[in-house]
């Protein structure tokens, strides 16, 4: 098309131009399913908050570069881990970061994995219930305060199939702690939990 000539789509690991994420880069692009548990909820992660993942995240998330989010529900897929139908919740951003990108990037991904797999359902029944600070500013214990109540369940909204949470990256796990929290407290339980990647050390499942 003009529009490529014009302003070609470089590649955002090796800059290369023609693709969001060229060829070469998708195939060599490091994946690793691991198993963990993060309290009472065990989950997976697809590969580690690397260079690579990184750049995918961020580019999303801080450029609005969206044409990557069915690469990485691509990437996601490859392993998928389960083999029933389940019902993702995606984990929503907060107001203000939805406000400033215009779209909720783990609906999105949430969405092309439904896409990509007819066993997958969505569910937006997590709503955020407050604005909260960037957790990259804080620490463990000030990620926890910060999400204390953040995160409402959408009462009016039937959901079926196992749930399983979804965000794009895991740190310290306040986060989806929070989600979590959220579910149990209306009476929901959460099958599992699934994250792009796991930054630091990942705790095997027993």
């Amino acid at each position: 098309m003009l529009l490529d000539y014009l302003l070609p789509t470089p590649c955002v690991l090796c800059l290369k131009t023609g693709s969001a994420l060229c060829s070469s880069c998708e195939s060599g692009f490091e994946l690793s399913l691991h198993p963990f548990r993060l309290d009472q909820i065990s989950g997976f992660s697809f590969t580690s908050y690397n260079d690579q993942s990184s750049k995918l995240v961020q580019n999303i998330k801080e450029t609005s570069y969206t044409a990557l989010v069915p690469f990485m529900a691509k990437f996601m897929l490859q392993n998928w881990p389960y083999q029933e139908e389940v019902t993702l919740v995606p984990i929503p951003s907060s107001p203000t970061n939805y406000r400033k990108r215009g779209f909720d990037h783990t609906l999105l991904l949430a969405r092309a994995l439904a896409r990509g797999n007819q066993s997958i359902l969505v569910s937006q029944i997590l709503k955020s219930s407050r604005d909260r600070k960037d957790q990259v500013l804080l620490g463990p214990k000030e990620r926890e305060d910060n999400l204390n109540g953040a995160f409402r369940v959408r009462t009016n909204l039937r959901v079926q199939g196992p749930l399983v949470l979804l965000d794009d990256v895991l740190t310290t796990g306040a986060t989806m702690r929070a989600a979590h929290q959220a579910l149990t407290d209306i009476g929901l339980e959460a099958h599992g939990f699934c994250v792009f990647a796991h930054a630091g050390p990942r705790k095997p499942s027993k």
